[in-house]
């Protein structure tokens, strides 16, 4: 098995800054629509409707952002493997340097 530690972090840096680049975007979208005023009008319909499309806009707002919080939570993850195993492979390296030694006399 090879493992491609700065792939890893670079995927995970990607995820993460993709992650914050897009919620970012979700946000500022959100506040734009949130400007525009009713989209229904102000009769009785229209408030009735509008009520509606907040309630299920606010919910789809909020799950992608939960999403994109799991996405970048991911990315930090492929991060941190990344730095683990170099570590990893640092203290292995290490371990078999003081054997080759003690074998050597």
């Amino acid at each position: 098995m090879q493992i491609d530690p700065e792939g890893l972090s670079a995927a995970g840096t990607t995820m993460r800054s993709l992650a914050d680049g897009f919620a970012d975007k979700l946000t500022a979208f959100q506040a734009r629509l949130a400007s525009i005023g009713p989209a229904f009008g102000d009769d009785e319909t229209g408030s009735l409707l509008g009520v509606a499309y907040d309630e299920a806009a606010a919910y789809v707002f909020e799950s992608l952002l939960e999403a994109l919080d799991e996405v970048g939570f991911a990315g930090d993850d492929l991060t941190g493997m990344a730095r683990a195993h170099e570590a990893n492979e640092a203290d292995t390296g290490d371990l078999f340097r003081v054997l080759l030694k003690r074998m050597e006399g």
